[in-house]
């Protein structure tokens, strides 16, 4: 009796001091299991340029069906608490103030949009690459000079190195630093002081990368303590939400961490972005991603896979390739091929909803002014498709696509050449790409919304070899196991003077 009552009064006493997770904690954790939509909007604060508030900004989230915003917020530039502060020159305090970026901008921004919608994950993010010459502590608020950060960049000699880094990496902040620890833990706590739930954290493990490509070993003692060192700032960030009640996730790209022969970070998801061959070409590339999934697997296990389109300062990256160098409909329909494959492969693909610099060479700006992408911007015009592949996903309904024919010249069922519209002469075989988590049912096949043919195995085809002369609508619709339906159409234009039933 007494051991009973003795074990009774421990567990109450390891509960109280969280040593047991409760049940509403682990579920907290892992709300990751169940995402589906993920959008990146870059940043969720008011943009006077464009004359967009918060309440315009909660009205595409909810059009999007966004359960993730990923890159929220990003750190680059010192953020000041707000329009007034005055660590700050008031021609930068007037420069934040149009754009809103200040925390308080942040903090009013997640707590309109966390009322609208209370289980959405917001994820802000901070750059582990990059100082520049005068920083400030958010927390502490204090102001670092020049000398303070220099202290604080990346010196290889500081293991015995005496080969230079690289041009592009000098000035590159060392991640083992302990004044350049804090105060890459500042912007990331100061974000989740402001109502962030999740942290992404930009080129986190790229020292342990340089230094192993510096020395030629990975087990050198510098790779060993940059990569350490990352993986303390991961630890440290959840300690942080742990001490304010919640877990926060952590994530940064998959494939530098998941490559070291050492104990993988505790990630709670990662993240991966198509090359710009990828974007040029528009397919991607089937070997690397399933690199990506396979090692993510291995070293982490079922944690989220984010794909989203990178970029940087040219227009020499994905993003600026799919936003300068392809069309308007290539967009559109890079966005539909990618969505599909993706989520084929349990990879969530974050919709270029709003945000990601286009370049500093970029020639089309969103709404002929603004350097960041805009999928709302006449210029690119694919916010309505990114609004039906987030309906269509947040509904779970399956994936179709109509495979052939696309925009191109066949004549008896052989593809000639690409052209602006489809026109096909004499018979064609229509393909069709399907694909459901539950299994597909049945496929079928319209013509000018005439039931046609009804397919229910793979590969899901119909040989159209009927009288034709003009335009028309081939129409396909895909059900699932559960009878939940999607469709795809294509207009085409069609000549068959000898075809038969």
């Amino acid at each position: 009796m007494r051991l009973t009552f003795a074990i009774i009064c421990l567990v109450l006493l390891l509960s109280n001091f969280g040593a047991i997770q409760s049940d509403e904690y682990v579920g907290e954790k892992n709300a990751l299991e169940d995402l589906n939509v993920a959008s990146l909007y870059e940043r969720i604060s008011p943009d006077s340029r464009i004359n967009r508030t918060i309440d315009d900004i909660v009205k595409i989230l909810n059009e999007t069906r966004t359960e993730f915003i990923f890159r929220a917020w990003w750190r680059w530039h010192p953020c000041p608490e707000n329009v007034t502060d005055p660590a700050f020159p008031a021609e930068y305090l007037e420069g934040v103030a149009e754009v809103g970026y200040t925390y308080e901008h942040l903090r009013k921004a997640s707590a309109a949009i966390k009322e609208n919608n209370p289980n959405v994950i917001i994820c802000g993010a901070v750059p582990a690459q990059f100082l520049f010459k005068k920083e400030w502590n958010p927390i502490t608020r204090e102001i670092l000079d020049e000398n303070a950060t220099g202290a604080m960049r990346l010196d290889p000699s500081k293991w015995g190195i005496d080969e230079e880094l690289p041009s592009r990496y000098r000035g590159f902040p060392d991640i083992t630093n302990p004044d350049f620890q804090e105060l890459l833990l500042s912007w990331a706590k100061k974000q989740i002081d402001c109502g962030v739930d999740a942290i992404w954290i930009d080129m986190l493990f790229k020292q342990a990368k340089i230094l192993e490509g510096l020395t030629g070993d990975v087990y050198h003692q510098a790779v060993k303590e940059s990569y350490e060192a990352a993986c303390k700032v991961v630890d440290e960030i959840h300690e942080y939400g742990n001490q304010k009640g919640k877990h926060i996730y952590v994530g940064t790209w998959a494939y530098t961490p998941l490559t070291f022969p050492y104990p993988p970070p505790e990630l709670d998801f990662v993240t991966a972005s198509p090359r710009i061959r990828e974007i040029k070409e528009r397919k991607l590339n089937d070997t690397k991603w399933e690199f990506i999934i396979n090692i993510t697997r291995e070293k982490l296990g079922d944690v989220p896979i984010i794909a989203f389109i990178d970029w940087a300062d040219t227009t020499n990256t994905p993003l600026g390739v799919f936003s300068q160098k392809l069309s308007k409909e290539e967009q559109r329909e890079f966005l539909k091929y990618a969505d599909r494959y993706f989520r084929k492969r349990g990879i969530i693909f974050a919709y270029p909803v709003h945000g990601g610099f286009m370049g500093k060479d970029a020639k089309i700006l969103s709404f002929g002014k603004l350097g960041a992408y805009d999928s709302l911007a006449p210029e690119f015009d694919t916010y309505e498709t990114i609004v039906e592949l987030a309906k269509n996903k947040a509904q779970g309904n399956p994936l179709v696509s109509i495979e052939r024919p696309k925009n191109c010249l066949y004549v008896f069922d052989k593809e000639i050449m690409p052209m602006k519209i489809s026109v096909i002469i004499g018979k064609i075989t229509i393909v069709v790409d399907a694909f459901d988590e539950d299994g597909i049912n049945k496929v079928e096949f319209y013509i000018d919304d005439v039931l046609k043919f009804t397919d229910h195995d793979k590969p899901y085809s119909w040989l159209w070899n009927e009288f034709t002369i003009g335009w028309y609508v081939i129409k396909v619709v895909a059900y699932d196991n559960e009878e939940n339906k999607a469709e795809d159409r294509i207009n085409v234009i069609a000549l068959n003077f000898g075809g038969g039933k």
